[in-house]
């Protein structure tokens, strides 16, 4: 029997994509999993090694900030060799633990260091980590001509497109590409915005401005996928199903590991903050109105894993069956424990052996899968979608990753990728999901990339997207 589980597309909406570690709290990982990521902290966050390193440190057990604190930062701020890296730091740390500034983001604070860009910035991470765009919006707009560099100006950039202030962004990101115009950071900002817009022939032409620099980034990454892609032309050719031995990554104590790690982020974290956030909170938007929309009496969530994807649309739409399914029992186990919904089942197994009996389950029927696809041949996934169109499931929705692929460095369209599948990074694919969903029955009826909404990205985030879609199955004529 096939087996097939959800496996851990990290940094949902960029392009980082391996396992996340659940060991760490998620307040300290800080986006590790969004493809996760971009708000992370650097990978020696915990380690003495520098000043902004111990004054942070010595900040994580602390309720909130008093005084004391912030001439502490604004020390390290001042002896800093590096000033914009010292901020970047600090907007990684603050972003995902606004509780942090709960005291001083009072009047009487904002009376004795309002306009000082150490106080204003920290705030600026706190209030956009909570939500609160407006406000962080305001705290970075004064300050974007301080310093000699772009990094102010992007903070506002972001947070004007989190805004949907498209507007807004376009402006800010044209003022920096004037006033930046070699700036690597600043093309990549703008690569990525092509890439949430949909317009891939600028992406790649930005691509290619920065192809240099790109190129030795990715050298690793490029070299290592080349086995990857070696296998999936094979496995195209012949039309294998199973993934070879040597590219099945996920054992037993992974899957595990990897559930705690999405468990622990799915409760914590919001779209602000991390990928993991981000991807709860808008799939909790998306599949609850395309539920409500279309009447759905049956989710199906192929590869399900952590299960809070669809235990919150669950908890709202009661007249709507869920079911989870995973190769593991024990994560059929987990969630369980996790989620005791009425209308909520967990199976474990084949989805070839379940999908015959999504006919005796309530109509219309969607198949939903998050994370999942982008790690199975094609010929599989078509096989999957071909079954569910059997069993009468009228929707398909996906959210997978769609990043740059470290194989031709280069991004596609639906209409120009160069085969049915291309290798990524690592282990995962890319699909061409039109053809695939044509060739199994169906037709996509909406589709929109995904892009980051970290406050500071780094160039690996700015490269990736994820893909989205819905679509709908054809009906006999």
């Amino acid at each position: 029997m096939l087996r097939f589980l959800r496996r851990f597309d990290p940094r949902s909406v960029n392009d980082r994509d391996g396992p996340r570690s659940s060991t760490q709290p998620s307040a300290d990982a800080a986006n590790q999993g969004s493809e996760q990521t971009g708000n992370r902290e650097p990978a020696n966050a915990h380690l003495p090694s520098d000043q902004v390193t111990d004054a942070l440190e010595s900040l994580r057990p602390l309720d909130y900030l008093l005084e004391p604190n912030i001439a502490q930062l604004q020390s390290v701020f001042d002896n800093a060799d590096d000033k914009i890296a010292c901020l970047r730091r600090f907007a990684l740390f603050f972003v995902v633990r606004p509780e942090k500034l709960k005291l001083i983001n009072t009047p009487y604070y904002h009376h004795h260091h309002a306009g000082n860009v150490v106080f204003d910035l920290i705030l600026a991470a706190g209030e956009y980590g909570a939500g609160h765009l407006d406000l962080a919006e305001s705290l970075i707009a004064s300050h974007i001509e301080d310093f000699d560099d772009p990094f102010l100006g992007m903070l506002l950039a972001r947070i004007q497109g989190a805004k949907g202030d498209f507007p807004g962004e376009a402006e800010t990101v044209q003022k920096l590409r004037t006033r930046f115009p070699d700036d690597v950071m600043v093309t990549l900002f703008q690569l990525n915005v092509d890439l949430r817009d949909g317009n891939i022939a600028k992406a790649n032409q930005n691509l290619d401005s920065v192809r240099p620099f790109v190129e030795e980034l990715l050298k690793t990454e490029s070299l290592e996928v080349q086995s990857s892609a070696a296998d999936l032309a094979d496995a195209i050719k012949n039309r294998r199903l199973s993934r070879s031995e040597s590219f099945d990554i996920y054992d037993d104590a992974l899957t595990r590991q990897t559930w705690a790690g999405y468990f622990e982020h799915f409760i914590t974290q919001g779209r602000h903050q991390s990928g993991d956030g981000h991807l709860i909170d808008e799939l909790d938007v998306q599949l609850t109105d395309f539920i409500g929309k279309h009447g759905i009496g049956t989710v199906l969530d192929f590869g399900s894993l952590c299960a809070e994807i669809i235990a919150r649309p669950a908890d709202k739409l009661r007249d709507t069956r869920f079911v989870g399914i995973d190769r593991q029992e024990f994560v059929a186990t987990l969630n369980q424990e996790a989620y005791a919904l009425p209308n909520m089942s967990f199976e474990s197994g084949d989805i070839f052996d379940f999908l015959p009996q999504m006919k005796e389950l309530p109509g219309p029927r969607l198949l939903f899968h998050v994370r999942t696809t982008c790690f199975l041949y094609p010929e599989l996934v078509e096989r999957i979608y071909a079954a569910a169109a059997q069993a009468g499931v009228d929707y398909i929705m996906g959210w997978e990753g769609d990043g740059l692929s470290r194989h031709h460095l280069r991004y596609f369209s639906f209409d120009d990728m160069p085969d049915i599948s291309i290798a990524r990074k690592g282990v995962l694919f890319n699909h061409n999901y039109r053809r695939i969903l044509e060739r199994a029955g169906y037709e996509i009826t909406h589709q929109q990339n995904v892009t980051t909404l970290a406050l500071c990205p780094d160039e690996k985030d700015l490269l990736g997207a994820a893909l989205f879609f819905t679509a709908r199955r054809r009906q006999a004529s």
